[in-house]
C-alpha cells in the first residue's frame, strides 16, 4: 500500500520447453550399464538365491580402492595406509565389523577427558577424527600421526604431568588414534571386508595382482560375490540389453576369467533386459 492506492505484483512465469527423454531408446550404453547395476544391486539377494543362497557382494572398483593397500607378511594379510595412520591386521579389521559404528560414536573417551582437564585443553568436537591430535584436534603432522598427540600438547603434558602420568596418556592416545583408524577404515570398506574375509589368503592375493595389475580404465567384471560360507565364490559381470543380443565379456574379462576358473571362481553374467512399460527381464548365465 503506497497512500491511498494499493500496488498488485505480478509474476511472470516463464515458459520452458518439454523434453521426452526415452532411456531404452535414446539412452547410450554407459547409461544403461549404470541403470542395470542399481538394479542388480536392488534385485541380487533374491535373483541368487537359486545359484548361491545369502550371497555377500561388492563392487570391483570398491576392491581395487582397498586391495591396494593390501600387503602380505609373514603368513597373514595386513592393510597399509598412510591417510588412516599405520598397519593393520586384515583378521583384526574384519573383527570389527560388527561393533565399530560404535566406536565411531563414543562421545566420551573417559581417560582423555581426564588429561584434558588435567591440562586445562577445551575442545568443541564430539568425535575423534583420524590424523588428529586426540587433545586439542588440531591436525596432526607426519611425525605425529604415529602417536596421535601434536607437539604443543605433548610438550604441555610433559611440563606438567608426572612421567608415569605422561606414559599413561602416550599409550591411550596410541589406542585411541589406532582404533578411530581403524573403525573409519571397516566404515568405508565394510562391503568389501565381508568378501574378503571368506575368501583364501591365495584368492584375495590372486584378485590383487587382477585388480592392481589394470591401472587404467574400467576394472574386469562389476561385482565378486561369495557365499556366507566362502564354499562359492563368482566374478559377475552386468551386462544390458534392448534387443535380446549382448557384447559378452571383454578381452580382458575373457584372460581373466580363465585364470579365476582354476582357483574355483564361477563366472556369472546377469542379463538385464529393457522391455516396455518399466519392466525389467534378468537373467543369469554361468560361463
Amino acid at each position: 500500500m503506497i497512500g491511498n492506492k494499493m500496488c498488485v505484483g505480478v509474476v511472470v512465469i516463464r515458459k520452458f520447453e518439454t523434453l521426452v527423454f526415452n532411456i531404452k531408446r535414446d539412452g547410450d550404453r554407459h547409461l544403461r550399464g549404470k541403470i542395470a547395476e542399481l538394479i542388480f544391486e536392488k534385485v541380487s539377494s533374491k535373483l541368487f538365491r537359486t545359484l548361491v543362497e545369502n550371497i555377500v557382494i561388492c563392487s570391483t572398483s570398491s576392491v581395487r580402492q582397498f586391495l591396494h593397500g593390501i600387503k602380505y607378511c609373514q603368513g597373514e594379510l595386513w592393510y597399509k595406509s598412510a591417510f588412516y595412520g599405520g598397519s593393520f591386521k586384515l583378521k583384526d579389521l574384519v573383527d570389527m565389523l560388527p561393533h565399530y559404528k560404535d566406536i565411531l560414536k563414543k562421545e566420551s573417551w573417559e581417560e582423555i577427558e581426564f588429561f584434558r582437564r588435567k591440562l586445562g585443553i577445551k575442545v568443541l568436537q564430539v568425535f575423534f577424527q583420524p590424523g588428529h591430535c586426540v587433545l586439542c584436534w588440531r591436525p596432526l603432522n607426519g611425525s605425529e600421526r604415529s602417536w596421535g598427540i601434536c607437539c604443543g600438547c605433548y610438550m604441555a603434558a610433559k611440563s606438567k604431568l608426572e612421567k608415569k602420568e605422561l606414559k599413561e596418556l602416550e599409550d591411550v592416545a596410541k589406542e585411541i588414534t589406532n582404533e578411530v583408524s581403524k573403525a573409519k577404515l571397516v566404515g568405508v570398506f565394510g562391503d568389501v571386508l565381508r568378501v574378503v574375509s571368506k575368501l583364501s589368503v591365495e584368492d584375495v592375493l590372486f584378485l590383487q595382482e587382477v585388480y592392481c595389475g589394470y591401472l587404467t580404465g574400467p576394472t574386469p567384471f562389476d561385482y565378486i560375490g561369495v557365499a556366507p560360507d566362502g564354499s562359492e565364490k563368482c566374478l559377475i559381470d552386468v551386462t544390458s540389453t534392448r534387443s535380446g543380443s549382448t557384447a559378452g565379456l571383454s578381452l580382458k574379462e575373457r584372460k581373466v576369467a580363465e585364470l579365476a576358473k582354476k582357483r574355483g571362481f564361477k563366472i556369472l553374467v546377469p542379463v538385464i533386459y529393457f522391455g516396455d512399460n518399466w519392466n525389467v527381464v534378468i537373467k543369469i548365465e554361468e560361463l
